[in-house]
């Protein structure tokens, strides 16, 4: 039962990055409005995670080396940190691809990703020997290089602009479906 529940979990947690969005654009091509709203969301995309580490990594840092004295936190968090800077684009990169009904591309990045990563991953941890370390290093090359391609991606399919009506409703709507 307990590969069964991962297999689902596994399943589930693809098909629900965007699936509200698909509500919303029916169509396979990507008009005007459509871009300036993927140009308004990865321009968000792009800063609000680096202030938001800019504002939790002292906070963290402060909580690790304080409170918990006697476990070393500290190249953890940071790690951390920095690998959930790329994971937003990649997602909405992902939502991109579901909504424009691009099943072979989308199916052809997450396996691309899983099993770059399973491969850095096995990689750092049996050949350089590096255990949880290895995984975190491994996770953050892997979203760094995805991140990248998926950013390049994004920037064919964006109208990059700072609309204040759109990043509002991103704000109340849109930023918690990624």
């Amino acid at each position: 039962t307990g590969k069964w529940r991962l297999c689902y979990c596994v399943l589930d947690s693809l098909g629900r990055n965007s699936s509200t969005q698909m509500r919303f654009f029916d169509d396979t091509s990507i008009d005007f409005s459509e871009k300036l709203l993927y140009g308004n969301a990865t321009l968000l995309l792009l800063f609000f995670p680096i202030l938001s580490m800019m504002i939790l990594y002292p906070i963290l840092l402060q909580i690790s080396l304080n409170f918990f004295i006697t476990i070393p936190f500290y190249p953890y968090i940071a790690i951390v940190l920095f690998t959930g800077i790329f994971l937003p684009i990649q997602k909405l990169f992902v939502g991109l691809l579901r909504v424009s009904k691009k099943p072979f591309h989308f199916v052809l990045f997450n396996i691309s990703s899983f099993i770059f990563q399973v491969i850095i991953i096995y990689i750092l941890i049996v050949r350089y020997d590096l255990a949880l370390n290895g995984q975190l290093y491994g996770r953050l090359i892997t979203n760094i290089i995805f991140f990248t391609i998926a950013f390049l991606f994004l920037i064919r399919y964006s109208k990059f602009s700072f609309d204040l009506n759109i990043i509002k409703k991103l704000f109340f709507f849109g930023i918690p479906l990624i």
